[in-house]
């Protein structure tokens, strides 16, 4: 893969951000672009084959890794370490650089890129019946009442969130990742089900395995017992070589630095190689410039107060959650995986023994806003290294991109749903700047939201 990014005359909205990285530019989208099979474990011991990231089904850097080897990354390009450095520094570093994301980006024999996001999971794959059988994705819905009516045993009166028409034929194999504007269409929509040719889905990076040993320096042989082989996640598809350069699609990841620091602008990461992950896997970085295909919707992580442009987030979907008054519901849809405070759901909802549910104020000072239903893959385990002192760190639960929660409005929100659009729904300060639990709105049937004002649950 070529490092530039060119220009694509088929931009459909204009972006206003300029052609170039600026010098003096506080914030900018690169593409980390892999340069061998990435790894990235989870503090677990292997033996003769180590799964690394791969065997635990990571298809992306978890985004406190993404974040350290971002500021890493500018570290090396202005020198920030060439002199010693107290720790305080270490920290400053990491307050004053804030990275988000990562995303998933394919990237084709032109360099044009394509954002991806991961697959909600309210969205369960099938396969049709008929002549012409198809894959297809069926939307999960909460039942029309809560917990206890539904008869099933789920605390804090949810609901559960099923479809009780769905066919025998579920896919478990599903692609993790859907295109940027499948994305927009299902968080606005609120069809049942959809095709999957719609939806340009993608497995996420490749697993490739590799086979290492250790030598002997004197007799140049192999150790006895040192071979073994590891899986680490690759850009380039399994087929790169059954393919025309210009048709291959491959894929990389796709992040933002924003910060500001006397010691040099965020601009100096482009073009620079920095380890990524275990065993010195590294990345290039490469800029993301405004004339190329990256969707405008990534250049603005949040709604300004004035008219937005064309593209920056699809129009009927903000007038909707605009419009949206108290008893309304929404979706909360992770865009990147999240840690909370030892928990599944965003541990600013807290239990209410007066009315039973989890509730709490959205991102802590927003609209009071109640949990009605959730959809969520089991939590896994995340860890890591601090970098200034080589501690290790408590090992935390990670709840996955693509996690649902279905919230009721208890207040008017006076419009200000929109604003918390790709920003992040975790408490803690450090986890918010490393690009944890960024989150995607959506809306929500009116049938589902609508049945709780008619069975007089809102307010309760």
């Amino acid at each position: 893969m070529t490092d530039s990014v060119t220009n694509n005359p088929e931009t459909v909205a204009a972006i206003s951000a300029p052609d170039e990285v600026s010098n003096d530019t506080h914030e900018a989208w690169f593409i980390a672009l892999p340069r061998s099979p990435l790894v990235f474990r989870n503090g677990m011991p292997f033996g003769e084959f180590d799964g690394a990231g791969g065997g635990e089904g990571y298809s992306l850097p978890r985004p406190s890794t993404m974040a350290g080897g971002a500021r890493a990354a500018w570290a090396d390009a202005v020198g920030y370490f060439d002199v010693p450095r107290p720790a305080r520094d270490h920290e400053r570093l990491k307050e004053g650089l804030s990275v988000h994301g990562p995303f998933l980006a394919k990237v084709d024999g032109k360099n044009r890129v394509s954002p991806l996001v991961p697959a909600p999971a309210d969205a369960i794959r099938y396969r049709s019946e008929g002549a012409r059988p198809q894959l297809r994705w069926r939307r999960l819905s909460p039942l029309l009442s809560n917990g206890n009516a539904a008869g099933n045993d789920l605390p804090w009166n949810l609901r559960a969130v099923m479809d009780d028409n769905l066919p025998d034929d579920a896919q478990d194999d599903a692609p993790g990742y859907w295109g940027w504007d499948a994305m927009m269409g299902w968080l606005l929509d609120n069809s049942r089900n959809v095709s999957e040719a719609a939806l340009g889905t993608s497995n996420g990076l490749t697993p490739a395995v590799r086979t290492h040993q250790a030598r002997d320096a004197g007799s140049r042989t192999t150790t006895e017992g040192s071979l073994h082989q590891s899986l680490g996640l690759d850009g380039e598809p399994a087929n790169w070589h059954e393919v025309e350069w210009d048709l291959l699609d491959r894929l990389a990841i796709v992040v933002r630095l924003s910060g500001s620091l006397e010691e040099g602008s965020v601009a100096s990461v482009d073009g620079t190689v920095r380890r990524l992950g275990a065993d010195g896997r590294s990345v290039r970085y490469r800029s993301v410039v405004a004339s190329s295909t990256l969707p405008p919707d990534l250049h603005r992580w949040r709604l300004p107060q004035t008219e937005p442009e064309p593209g920056v987030m699809p129009r009927l979907l903000r007038d909707r959650l605009h419009s949206l008054r108290c008893g309304n519901w929404f979706r909360l849809v992770l865009a990147t995986p999240a840690v909370f405070n030892g928990t599944w759901h965003p541990d600013w909802l807290e239990h209410r023994p007066d009315s039973g549910y989890l509730e709490g104020r959205l991102c802590d000072d927003g609209p009071r806003v109640r949990l009605r239903a959730a959809a969520s893959p089991r939590w896994r385990p995340v860890a890591g290294i601090a970098m200034a002192t080589g501690a290790l760190q408590p090992v935390r639960r990670m709840i996955d991109a693509g996690s649902v929660y279905w919230l009721e409005l208890l207040e008017d929100p006076h419009g200000c749903v929109p604003d918390r659009w790709m920003t992040p729904v975790v408490s803690r300060r450090q986890d918010r700047s490393d690009g944890w639990g960024l989150a995607l709105l959506g809306t929500v049937d009116e049938q589902v939201s609508g049945s709780a004002a008619n069975s007089g649950e809102v307010g309760t």
